[in-house]
């Protein structure tokens, strides 16, 4: 994290020397006064600059591009909700069939031709996020269907019209919620520095989460780390983990430094979505109320790779500052850092309702 302009023409000039340009550094909206949060926005394991694909893509709107189809289907979602729409007419409740995990429409040669596919058309769209799997359509001339593979845990509800369906689906979650914990940095990554405790950020943030471990375990929920030692897992590894497993939060633990040593609170990133926002606000409110600090808000986290490649609800949260040596040496406290982990503890279970 940035202490001086000098620390960041190195880390800039060390960027440079793997081959990533000054344009492909993206920087995120706000100002950030740390280093490690603009180092944790590039992509260093695969040179790119955190962009995802069109199926995988977080932004809420997919639309199929097909001859044919561009115009009937369109996929937007949230983390946990997400809508089907499918612009065909003269579909009745007949011809939709639902099964555990799957949902087939069946489309008449008549209904075909009144939705102008007459064409020979086969394709599959994968999504894999946490509501669909894929959905694929096939016709021929004497009709066509369309299926929708789930996700497991994904309910759903059909509206129909004479000129279109909607589909909209919702994540359940489980009795036992799954929290993925990930200390920013480790290994080769140091992250931070606090000159007035010399310590480095890598060792506190895992020290945070394994104490946040131990507190979410208390509390019945499974819990898996990205890192639980002095090792460094790729950006888009964290959230792989995150994704792979279908948690049901995903947070990333870090600290802070400015180059003003009066710089001082807490504040958390997230993608923004109305399911993260909720996440964020919930454990930075219970981080303000325990622990008394300034509050430096939620804040638009979209160009943080471990939250826009992370398609459960997720957070980065920011614990202090290691540049101001009052926090610093604060934030060595046991007591504290047992008031931070307990804080998103409860803030976890805020938002789950618990």
């Amino acid at each position: 994290m940035k202490k001086s302009k000098q620390i960041i023409m190195l880390g800039l000039s060390m960027f440079m020397m793997n081959t990533i340009s000054y344009a492909q550094v993206s920087i995120p909206d706000q100002v950030f006064t740390d280093l490690s949060t603009v180092m944790d926005t590039i992509d260093f394991e695969n040179n790119s600059n955190g962009n995802t694909s069109q199926n995988n893509d977080n932004s809420g709107t997919s639309n199929i591009i097909s001859a044919d189809l561009k115009d009937i289907v369109k996929y937007e979602r949230d983390r946990n909700n997400s809508t089907l729409s499918l612009k065909l007419a003269q579909v009745s409740s007949s011809d939709i069939k639902e099964s555990e995990g799957l949902i087939s429409i069946t489309l008449s040669a008549e209904s075909m031709a009144l939705n102008g596919l007459t064409s020979p058309v086969s394709y599959l769209v994968e999504k894999n996020d946490r509501l669909i799997r894929y959905f694929e359509f096939e016709n021929s001339a004497n009709g066509g269907s369309f299926n929708i593979y789930l996700m497991d845990n994904v309910t759903s509800k059909i509206n129909s019209s004479a000129s279109s369906l909607n589909i909209n689906f919702n994540k359940t979650i489980p009795a036992v919620p799954k929290i993925v914990i990930d200390p920013g940095h480790g290994g080769k990554d140091p992250g931070a520095y606090a000159p007035s405790t010399q310590t480095q950020e890598k060792t506190l943030s895992l020290r945070t989460g394994l104490l946040l471990r131990d507190a979410l375990l208390a509390k019945g929920y499974e819990v898996s780390m990205t890192r639980d030692s002095d090792t460094y897992p790729g950006l888009r590894d964290r959230s792989a983990q995150a994704n792979d497993s279908d948690a049901d939060v995903f947070i990333s633990i870090h600290y802070n430094s400015a180059g003003a040593t009066s710089a001082s609170g807490i504040e958390t990133f997230a993608f923004y979505t109305e399911d993260n926002k909720k996440l964020a606000a919930s454990i930075q409110n219970q981080l303000i109320s325990n622990t008394g600090v300034n509050n430096r808000g939620v804040k638009n986290g979209n160009k943080l790779i471990v939250l826009n490649t992370t398609k459960v609800p997720a957070v980065l949260v920011e614990l202090g500052f290691l540049s101001n040596p009052a926090e610093a040496k604060r934030l060595m406290q046991n007591d504290y850092q047992n008031t931070l982990a307990s804080a998103i503890a409860m803030g976890i279970d805020n938002y789950f309702g618990r």
